[in-house]
């Protein structure tokens, strides 16, 4: 679903002459989306080193890197919860998790037969330690609000 969603969207942007700016992927992904779209104008890409978070220089010389791009939308994949937290520092952006890693060939699609509903099941059969801790640590926490809040 979200592949599908970003193939639709990175396609009108190129049409349209928007620019994009990357965070969080390999050059490759980058020039793989630039023949994959033609016209597709990707202004700037950087892959943070990591824990950058905790680097307040290293993400203000990312935001500045960022606004002096020219970007007309950052696209930030560098997965929950990083990415939701890093799309607060632009005008327009959007979190687009995986995809990029599917792009770049760093991560490989769940087979066909499998509904988008079935891919975060395949991925973790292929991540599985990095993964599961961090759905396990979702589960838990997600607990009190639907306490607090559901019915």
């Amino acid at each position: 679903m979200r592949m599908k969603f970003l193939n639709t969207k990175v396609d009108n942007l190129s049409m349209n002459g928007y620019k994009i700016y990357i965070l969080g992927v390999a050059a490759r992904a980058a020039d793989n989306l630039r023949m994959k779209y033609e016209g597709l104008q990707i202004v700037g890409t950087y892959s943070p080193p990591i824990r950058f978070e905790k680097d307040n220089e290293e993400v203000r010389s990312i935001i500045i890197e960022n606004n002096d791009s020219g970007a007309d939308i950052l696209a930030v994949a560098l997965g929950s919860p990083k990415s939701e937290k890093f799309t607060y520092t632009a005008s327009l952006s959007t979190s687009i998790g995986v995809t990029i890693d599917f792009e770049d060939g760093n991560v490989k699609r769940a087979p066909k037969w499998m509904s988008a509903r079935l891919e975060g099941l395949y991925r973790i059969t292929q991540a599985h330690a990095r993964l599961i801790k961090r759905y396990m640590k979702d589960v838990i926490s997600i607990g009190p609000i639907m306490k607090k809040y559901g019915k």
